[in-house]
C-alpha cells in the first residue's frame, strides 16, 4: 500500500510498512506454541512447501524437546534441547553452535523473553533454568523437582505446569515465586495467556482459568478425559482436545460450551490456529481441520499410521507441516489436506515444528535437529 503525500507542489511517495522489494521483519517464535496464546500461525509467506535440508546438526540423544527461534537484530538463533542434557543454540544461516548449556539431566522446551535477554529452560526432574541468551551463562534456577511442562512468559512473569499438580507462576527478573495454584491430578498442559487471565488442562479432565496475576480460579470446564493438549486461544475462544476423544471450543470469558467435535482418537497433542481453521493432531494418526466458527470438519489427513501424532503444527498462510511416527515431516495444504511434501528422518518425530522467515526447524529422535529451506530449483 502506497500512500502520496504533497509538500510544496512536490510528490513523494512513501512505502508504509517496509521499504519496495523488502521482506518485512518475520515474528520471533518465542515459545512452545509460538506465542503467549499458543496459536502456532506464522504468515509464513517466504515458505514453499517445495524443501531441501539446509543442514542437520546432531544433538547427541533423541527428545521431545520442540525448537525456538529468534532473532536479536544481529543474527537469528535456534534454541533446542535434548535427551543428551544439552541446549543448543545454533545459526539458523550456518547451522553452527554459538554456545552449548550442559545440565544434569533431560533438558525440554525453552521460552525467551521478548522484552529481555532471558530463556527459560525446565531441566528434568524438575529444575526451572533462567539463562542469558547471549551467552549461555546461568542467571537464577529453581528446583520444583517434579516434571515440568514447557514455560509460558508473559509480561513479567513466567508460568510452567508440573507433574505434582500444581501450576507455578514466577517473577522472570528473580525467579521468586509470585503464586502457586493446585488441580487434582498431574498437569501436562501448557499454560496459555489471554488479556488477564491463564488457562490451562489437567489429567483431572478439566480446562482451569485462573487470574493471572494472583492465581485465583475464575471457572473450570469439566471434560470426561485427561487434557494434556495446551489450549490455543484466539477472539476470545479457547480450543483444546481432550482423552476423551473431543476437540472443544468455549467462550474464553464465562468457560462455555460453543461446540465440540469427536475424533477417532484421544487427543494428546496441541492444536494450532490460523485466521479460519483449527489444527488438530490426534491419537488416531489423522490430522483434523475443523472450522473456527462451526466445527465442521473441511478435511482430515491419514498419515497411514494408527498410532498418535506426538507433536503440534506449524501453520502458515497456506501450508501446515507436522511429524509423525513413521519419521516424516509433512506438509499439507491448509485448505485441502492435500499432501504437498515429505522428507524422511531417521526415527520417531515428537519435535513440533518452528519456522521463521523461509526456513522449517525440527527436531527428530534419530537425535538431530533439522532446518529446510525453500528449493528454488523447483517451480511452485
Amino acid at each position: 500500500m502506497k500512500r502520496i503525500i504533497i509538500v510544496s507542489g512536490i510528490i513523494i511517495a512513501l512505502l508504509v510498512g517496509c521499504q519496495a522489494g523488502k521482506q518485512p521483519t518475520p515474528e520471533n517464535w518465542d515459545m512452545f506454541g509460538f506465542n503467549e496464546m499458543h496459536q502456532r500461525y506464522i504468515d509464513g509467506s517466504e515458505i514453499t512447501s517445495n524443501l531441501k535440508l539446509k543442514w542437520k546438526t546432531t544433538t547427541g540423544a533423541a527428545g521431545e524437546s520442540s525448537p525456538i527461534i529468534r532473532n536479536d537484530g544481529k543474527e537469528t538463533l535456534v534454541y533446542f534441547g535434548s535427551f543428551g542434557r544439552v541446549l543448543h543454540a545454533i545459526n539458523i544461516e550456518s547451522g553452527n553452535i554459538k554456545w552449548l548449556f550442559e545440565t544434569e539431566d533431560i533438558i525440554k522446551s525453552a521460552a525467551i523473553d521478548p522484552k529481555s535477554k532471558r530463556l527459560i529452560a525446565p531441566v528434568e526432574p524438575g529444575v526451572l533454568n533462567c539463562i542469558d541468551v547471549d551467552t549461555g551463562k546461568s542467571i537464577w534456577a529453581v528446583a520444583i523437582n517434579t516434571t515440568l511442562t514447557a514455560p509460558t512468559i508473559f509480561e513479567n512473569s513466567v508460568y510452567v505446569g508440573c507433574r505434582n499438580k500444581y501450576v507455578y507462576c514466577f517473577d522472570i527478573d528473580s525467579g521468586a515465586e509470585l503464586w502457586r495454584y493446585k488441580t487434582d491430578a498431574s498437569v501436562n498442559s501448557c499454560v496459555s495467556v489471554f488479556g488477564e487471565r491463564v488457562y490451562f488442562g489437567s489429567n483431572d479432565s478439566n480446562l482451569y482459568c485462573l487470574d493471572k496475576d494472583s492465581g485465583e480460579l475464575i471457572w473450570k470446564f469439566k471434560t470426561e478425559g485427561a487434557i494434556v493438549s495446551t489450549p490455543a486461544i484466539k477472539d476470545n475462544k479457547i480450543y483444546f482436545g481432550s482423552y476423551d476423544k473431543h476437540f472443544y471450543c468455549i467462550d474464553a470469558e464465562k468457560g462455555k460450551l460453543i461446540w465440540k467435535y469427536m475424533t477417532g482418537a484421544e487427543i494428546q497433542s496441541s492444536a494450532g490456529l490460523s485466521p479460519k481453521y483449527a489444527i488438530i493432531p490426534a491419537n488416531d494418526g489423522y490430522l483434523y481441520c475443523l472450522s473456527q466458527q462451526t466445527g465442521e470438519e473441511k478435511w482430515v489427513f491419514d498419515t497411514g499410521l494408527w498410532q498418535p501424532i506426538n507433536n503440534s503444527p506449524l501453520i502458515t498462510n497456506s501450508l501446515v507441516f507436522f511429524g509423525a511416527t513413521d519419521g516424516f515431516v509433512y506438509c499439507v495444504d491448509l485448505k485441502t489436506g492435500e499432501k504437498l511434501w515429505n522428507y524422511k528422518t531417521n526415527d520417531r518425530i515428537w519435535s513440533s515444528a518452528a519456522g521463521f522467515g523461509k526456513y522449517v526447524v525440527i527436531g527428530s529422535n534419530d537425535g538431530s535437529l533439522y532446518c529446510f529451506e525453500p528449493d528454488e530449483t523447483i517451480q511452485e
